[in-house]
């Protein structure tokens, strides 16, 4: 009989799948927690050097239901790496202004308009006033896998991979398999998908390292959509 690792690992992706519903409720007043008390290792590489980062915060069941994966993913010698979790307002407008100036860098020949396109299809940008990210409310986590016990090993999927076109589409892999880092891409996405969507996390189609539990956009995808979902939190308390 196949484990569950085993299952993921050969399961293809399928991101029209409907989750099946979750049990668990929410409570949209659930406090914050450090992902670090749950034995969940954060990384932060979005601005500066990569460095291990102590201070990740989410919300306590999200927080619980990733100790859940970590005990599968452990028997197998791997472990979830958060690369972001709650983003206070500061930090989503100082991420925002970072991407419009890549964008800016990137793509000279363009308008102003089209560049800023390009920008809002990686960061939801903040100046509208109604529009948040999923990652102020403490339900949403960019996320990778890593060999556990070797910290030369690298990760198993690295977030500094995006790459900004359709290859970061969470299925691509299952139907392109034209470049040498594919195949690996593959099995390795599958392993985080399902690990993933067995603790009811439902993904961003878009980005394949972008998952979330609680938030406005995983109630659209639960059958009757529960009427509670978490809501934003500009800062810490």
């Amino acid at each position: 009989m196949l484990s569950d690792f085993d299952k993921w690992r050969e399961t293809p992706i399928d991101i029209k799948r409907i989750p099946e519903n979750d049990d668990a409720s929410v409570d949209a007043d659930e406090p914050l927690v450090l992902i670090a008390d749950y034995g969940v290792v954060a990384l932060h590489s979005y601005q500066g050097p990569e460095e291990e980062s102590p201070d990740v915060y989410l919300r306590q069941t999200v927080a619980q239901k990733l100790q859940s994966i970590n005990d599968i993913l452990d028997e197998n010698g791997l472990e979830l790496v958060i690369r972001e979790g709650w983003r206070s307002l500061e930090e989503q407008i100082n991420l925002w202004e970072t991407t419009l100036k890549r964008a800016q860098d990137r793509y000279k020949n363009l308008s102003f308009s089209d560049i800023l396109k390009k920008a809002e299809t990686l960061c939801i940008n903040p100046y509208p006033g109604d529009s948040i990210s999923s990652h102020q409310t403490g339900g949403a986590i960019d996320c990778t896998i890593r060999y556990k016990n070797n910290e030369k090993q690298p990760l198993v999927m690295s977030h500094d991979d995006v790459l900004a076109d359709e290859r970061d589409i969470t299925d691509h892999c299952e139907t392109n398999q034209n470049e040498p880092w594919m195949h690996e891409a593959q099995t390795h996405r599958r392993l985080l998908y399902h690990a993933m969507a067995s603790e009811g996390f439902v993904n961003y189609y878009k980005e394949w390292w972008h998952y979330e539990w609680g938030t406005s956009s995983w109630a659209k995808m639960q059958a009757g959509e529960p009427e509670h979902h978490y809501k934003l939190i500009k800062q810490h308390p």
